[in-house]
C-alpha cells in the first residue's frame, strides 16, 4: 500500500514538473549574460547602378577659311562685307550632305544646309554587382526580460565594396535642322549668279570671290528626328566604398534552451566614396564621330531605415551560429561627371547573413 502511495506522490510530482521544465526550456536563464557581440557575413542582392545622360553629339568643331567655326555641320553661309547687292554674300562653302539629305543641284532656288546634333539623353539601367559582399560588426545589449522573450538594443558597423561596369552599346536619337538659302538666279542664263558688274576688285575689271553669291538670309525648313540615328559605344565603371551603421531596438523570442528567434529594426546610415570613369564614342553615320570620357571620385551619406530577422543557434556557454536576412531602404546616392550621372540605388537591399556571436 505504501508502494502505491509513493507511486501516486511520484507520478503527481512529475505531473508538476513537466510543465515547468517545458518553461524552463523556453525561458532564458537567468545566468545569461545581456552583452553579445557578432560577426556577420553579408551577401547583398538588388543593389543597382543606372547610367544616365549618356550620349550627346554636337555640331563639328570645323573651320573656315577665314577662321569661323561652320554654322552647319555641312557647311557654313556668313555675310560678306561688300556684295554689290542687299542680302546676299560670297562668304559661304558646303560639304557633300549625307544621303538621303539633299544639298545643292543645279539649278535648284535653293543651297539647303543641315545642323545634326544628338542629346545627352540616354541611360543604361539595371546594372548590378551581385552578389555583393559585406561584413559587419554586432553589438545587442539586452535591456529587459520577460517569460518567453527578451529586448533590448542592437548596434552595428560594416564594410562592402561594390564595382559595376558596363559596355553595352546604345542608341540614341538623332535631331536634323535644316535651313535654305536662295539662290540669285540669272534670267539671261537660268543659273546662279556669280559676278556683279560694280563688285570693286583690287583692279578693274577684277572680281577676287569667283563663288557664286548666296542670299544670307535663311528659312527654316521642317525639323526631323530620326530615332536611333546615333550610335554610342564604349564603357561606364562605377566603384564605391560602402561604410554602413545601423542602430535600433530588438526583440527576441527563444524557441528551445539552444534555438532562439530575433527581428529588429531602425535606423540606418551609409558613407559612400565612389569613382565614376567614362569613355563613349557616338557617331553619325555619313557626319562624324565625337569621343568623350572622364573620371572623378565623389562621397557623400545616405540616411534610412532597415528591418532584420535572425536564428541563433547555441553551439556553446558563449558562442552561437546566427543567421537571417535584412532589407535596407537607404535611398538614392548620384555622382556627375562631365555632364553624365551614375546613380546608385539603395531604396530596395536585402543581404542574406551568416555569422558568430559571442555572449560575454
Amino acid at each position: 500500500m505504501n508502494k502505491n502511495i509513493n507511486l501516486k506522490i511520484i507520478s503527481s510530482l512529475l505531473a508538476l514538473a513537466a510543465p515547468a521544465a517545458r518553461a524552463q526550456d523556453l525561458a532564458p536563464t537567468a545566468t545569461e549574460s545581456p552583452n553579445r557581440f557578432g560577426i556577420n557575413y553579408r551577401m547583398g542582392f538588388n543593389t543597382q547602378v543606372n547610367f544616365k545622360n549618356l550620349g550627346g553629339f554636337t555640331m563639328p568643331t570645323r573651320l573656315t577659311p577665314d577662321g569661323a567655326p561652320y554654322n552647319y555641320s555641312d557647311g557654313y553661309v556668313y555675310q560678306s562685307a561688300f556684295t554689290g547687292a542687299p542680302n546676299l554674300t560670297w562668304n559661304w562653302g558646303y560639304d557633300a550632305a549625307p544621303a538621303p539629305y539633299k544639298q545643292y543641284s543645279l539649278g535648284d532656288p535653293n543651297v539647303i544646309f543641315h545642323q545634326f546634333t544628338s542629346p545627352a539623353d540616354v541611360s543604361s539601367t539595371g546594372n548590378e554587382d551581385t552578389p555583393q559582399s559585406n561584413f559587419e560588426l554586432t553589438y545587442n545589449r539586452e535591456l529587459l526580460r520577460g517569460k518567453g522573450w527578451r529586448a533590448g538594443l542592437e548596434a552595428a558597423a560594416g564594410y562592402g565594396w561594390l564595382s559595376v561596369h558596363d559596355s553595352r552599346p546604345l542608341a540614341a536619337d538623332v535631331n536634323v535642322a535644316s535651313d535654305a538659302y536662295a539662290v540669285p538666279i540669272d534670267p539671261v542664263t537660268g543659273y546662279g549668279i556669280t559676278r556683279f558688274a560694280d563688285y570693286p576688285g583690287p583692279h578693274q575689271g577684277d572680281f577676287v570671290h569667283p563663288t557664286g553669291l548666296l542670299s544670307d538670309v535663311a528659312t527654316p525648313l521642317p525639323g526631323q528626328v530620326v530615332p536611333g540615328g546615333a550610335s554610342i559605344t564604349g564603357s561606364r565603371q562605377f566603384e564605391a566604398d560602402l561604410f554602413g551603421f545601423r542602430f535600433g531596438p530588438y526583440f527576441e523570442v527563444p524557441l528551445s534552451r539552444r534555438v532562439s528567434l530575433d527581428f529588429s529594426g531602425g535606423l540606418a546610415l551609409a558613407y559612400v566614396n565612389s569613382t565614376f570613369k567614362f569613355n563613349q564614342t557616338v557617331t553619325i553615320a555619313g557626319v562624324g564621330t565625337q569621343s568623350q570620357s572622364g573620371s572623378g571620385s565623389h562621397s557623400g551619406w545616405l540616411p534610412g531605415g532597415y528591418v532584420a530577422g535572425n536564428i541563433s543557434v547555441t553551439l556553446s556557454e558563449k558562442w552561437a551560429l546566427v543567421g537571417g536576412v535584412q532589407f535596407e531602404d537607404l535611398g538614392t546616392y548620384t555622382q556627375n561627371l562631365n555632364g553624365k550621372q551614375a546613380t546608385l540605388d539603395l531604396s530596395n537591399s536585402i543581404f542574406v547573413t551568416l555569422g558568430l556571436s559571442y555572449s560575454f
